[in-house]
């Protein structure tokens, strides 16, 4: 059996527009995205795209060489019926996804991305760190790299 591994960039919940967020200059009072609403729909969608605008942020450059994943695209994953009515990526395009990837073990086979999101774009991770350290702790420990039964002082400087 294989397993395809699925990775989404944020999701806001639906709900009614307010106003056209940050549409204007100075933006309407209650179309404006400020750090106190920046996390809350209709505002996050806008908010996750531009943090640093909201609140302080620091680009934090990554050390060394990375491996870029194989690219065998699987288009017709965007058409998988997930019920009666909706396909796969209209799901998440649905339910205010800013980007979809699925991996299958070296792979990409799958990346759309919405609301004008691009491949090369900054996110917010928040919570999805938590899932990436953990899937790839779990691959270290897999492959014997980690051992379980030693304390984490042991692998930690």
């Amino acid at each position: 059996m294989k397993i395809i591994k699925l990775l989404s960039l944020s999701f806001a919940i639906a709900t009614p527009a307010i106003a056209q967020i940050m549409d204007t200059v100075p933006p309407q009072r209650d179309g404006q995205v400020v750090h106190a609403n920046y996390m809350q729909s209709p505002y996050s969608q806008w908010g996750f795209h531009h943090a640093s605008r909201v609140m302080p942020t620091a680009m934090i450059a990554r050390a060394g060489e990375f491996m870029p994943f194989k690219e065998n695209i699987m288009h017709s994953l965007a058409d998988v019926k997930v019920d009666e009515q909706r396909a796969f990526a209209q799901v998440f395009a649905e339910h205010h996804a800013d980007g979809l990837v699925v991996l299958q073990g070296d792979e990409l086979v799958f990346e759309q991305y919405f609301n004008g999101m691009s491949r090369h774009d900054r996110h917010m991770w928040y919570s999805m760190t938590k899932s990436l350290v953990t899937s790839a702790f779990g691959i270290l420990v897999d492959q014997g790299r980690v051992d379980l039964q030693k304390s984490p002082a042991d692998y930690i400087p």
